[in-house]
């Protein structure tokens, strides 16, 4: 919503005056037509919403407000800013004197100077400490070295020997399993033999069983054809039925096919017996090479044994020149745990670490001095404008009461109350029309909250929020709410004082420059003091709003802006 007020320069002719010309016999318009430029109040036209809900009152409260504070106390030496102030975020609003605050500061920085070197000379102390513990270690370690020397060599001794009595331990249970491997590879090739030869057997009596099959389905087909050609050659002579002819036909060809399976028979008999011969030689070739592995492996699990028990006499062996030479490393160890604890000792860190707290307490100090100082100088929180000041360059402030207000206006807060009646008639994001009362002005917001809590008695608080980009709200007015519906009318509002009505049309005076052009327009619904123009307007237009009577098309006027 747009609006643009501006007033006249008051006080050129006084009322009275006025109508002491008017009572000349001449018309007011035509005695200012000639005269001085008529001083007059306008007004941008806007662009809205006619409301047509209950008007409910509401009270601005800017969009956000801070109370400034500082974190210390201290005497102002800086405020750059004043009531009506407008600041950005981040712009200075006040500093406070920072000699004391400085000077905390550079000593906590030369304390943290002191604290660094007294961690460096601990560490130089700790590093020669070390130095003469190391050789101490060296020493004792040099000795440790060369009676391992002789462990190491009896512990190879250990290993070669256990080596040769697992090698050994290895080639029994080789042995021992190629015996098992070739015990059971006799005992399956001797059921191999045992199965082979019964299928020997058995196809050397399929092929006996097919050849009698074979020679009664070749006997059977020679009768079948004997009787078919006596049977064929009484049919012709009439002496026989065609059924009786045609079952001649069909024993013919179940012959045939009887005869034909058992031929394909006997190849397959005949086969059968090749391949079991094959399977009983293979069989018996089989049972005669696991045979050999049997007794082969015997010789082997016999020289394993005897492997096995040389390898474990020199096991034995080795462990006892082993223990020996574990005795005097053990003994060597003693003494390098020794110069290794004394080593320990001079490595202890707890001088620099005690040197090192003491740094970073001295830092924490300087970190508090820097954040002190950093405090001295007060910024805005947000975007806005000073609305209270309580304070002034050279006073003493605490940390206890704000210094400034700051609020923020580019948009506002309108506060109102709905009774429990009219509560559930308003939504959140419902369009409101905002009227101001003390002044020209009718914009729109939004129902922003609607509390579930009734406000001693006073009604539902709900808030509208309103956009503010000329600041013409300011907190603490008063305002007129009205619900606008879902599809009210929109167009051009006028104040309706700056309507003059003659002969059942509306005019009103738009300016152009220092002139006045009168212009017909077609109203339509009125609100308050505003009413809908139809045609006629454009949002851009300025009208004249006050000493109508005094006008008339291309008058000269004066007015100034607000």
């Amino acid at each position: 919503m747009k609006e643009v007020s501006i007033k006249k320069a008051m006080g050129i002719l006084s009322l009275g005056g006025l109508l002491v010309v008017s009572g000349c016999g001449a018309s007011a318009q035509q005695t200012f037509k000639s005269s001085s430029p008529v001083s007059v109040e306008v007004s941008g036209v806007q662009e809205g919403l006619i409301g047509n809900g209950k008007v409910y009152a509401g009270t601005v409260t800017p969009s956000e407000e801070v109370k400034i504070m500082s974190k210390i106390p201290g005497k102002v030496v800086d405020m750059p800013v004043e009531v009506g102030t407008k600041v950005k975020a981040g712009q200075v609003l006040l500093k406070l004197e920072d000699k004391d605050l400085q000077n905390s500061l550079d000593k906590a920085n030369a304390a943290v100077a002191a604290a660094e070197a007294n961690v460096e000379s601990a560490k130089t102390a700790r590093e020669a400490s070390i130095a003469q513990a190391d050789t101490g270690v060296v020493q004792s370690k040099s000795g440790m070295v060369q009676s391992k020397s002789g462990m190491v060599q009896s512990k190879n001794g250990i290993v070669q020997s256990k080596n040769g009595m697992v090698q050994s331990k290895g080639g029994m249970v080789q042995s021992k399993s190629g015996i098992i491997q070739s015990e059971n590879a006799m005992v399956q090739a001797q059921d191999n033999i045992t199965k082979a030869q019964s299928a020997v057997i058995q196809a050397e009596d399929g092929v006996k069983d097919n050849a009698i099959t074979l020679k009664k389905a070749e006997q059977a087909l020679k009768d079948a054809k004997t009787n078919h050609d006596r049977m064929k050659g009484l049919f012709e002579e009439s002496l026989v039925s065609k059924v009786q002819l045609e079952q001649a036909e069909t024993a013919l060809v179940n012959a045939q096919a009887a005869y034909d399976s058992a031929k394909v028979a006997s190849h397959t008999v005949q086969n059968k017996l090749e391949t079991a011969k094959k399977a009983f030689t293979a069989a018996q070739e089989a049972y005669a090479n696991a045979k050999e592995a049997y007794t082969n492996a015997k010789e082997a699990y016999t020289n394993a044994q005897e492997g096995f028990a040389n390898a474990q006499e020199g096991y034995t062996n080795a462990q006892e020149v082993y223990e020996t030479a574990k005795e005097g490393y053990d003994t060597a160890s003693e003494g390098y745990a020794s110069a290794q604890k004394q080593a320990e000792i001079a490595k202890s860190e707890s001088g620099i670490k005690a040197s090192e707290q003491m740094l970073k307490q001295a830092q924490v100090n300087v970190k508090a001095a820097k954040d002190a100082l950093d405090d001295a100088i007060v910024t805005s929180p947000i975007n806005g404008v000073i609305g209270a000041k309580y304070a002034e360059k050279g006073e003493m402030i605490s940390n206890q009461a704000p210094v400034l207000v700051l609020a923020n206006f580019d948009k506002v807060k309108v506060l109102t109350y709905i009774p429990t009646s009219e509560i559930n008639e308003i939504e959140q994001g419902s369009q409101v029309q905002v009227n101001a009362i003390d002044f020209d002005f009718t914009t729109k917001g939004v129902v922003k909250t609607i509390s579930p809590f009734d406000e001693k008695g006073k009604g539902y608080p709900v808030e509208v929020e309103v956009p503010n980009p000329n600041f013409k709200f300011k907190a603490g007015m008063i305002v007129d709410l009205r619900l606008i519906p879902k599809g009210a009318e929109q167009g051009i509002l006028v104040p309706v004082k700056a309507l003059e009505r003659e002969k059942g049309k509306a005019y009103v005076y738009v300016v152009r420059g220092d002139k006045v052009s009168r212009r017909e327009v077609k109203i339509g619904k009125r609100e308050g003091s505003f009413i809908m123009v139809k045609e006629g307007l454009s949002e851009n237009d300025m009208i004249v709003t006050s000493n109508l009577a005094l006008l008339s098309d291309s008058a000269t006027i004066s007015y100034r802006k607000e």
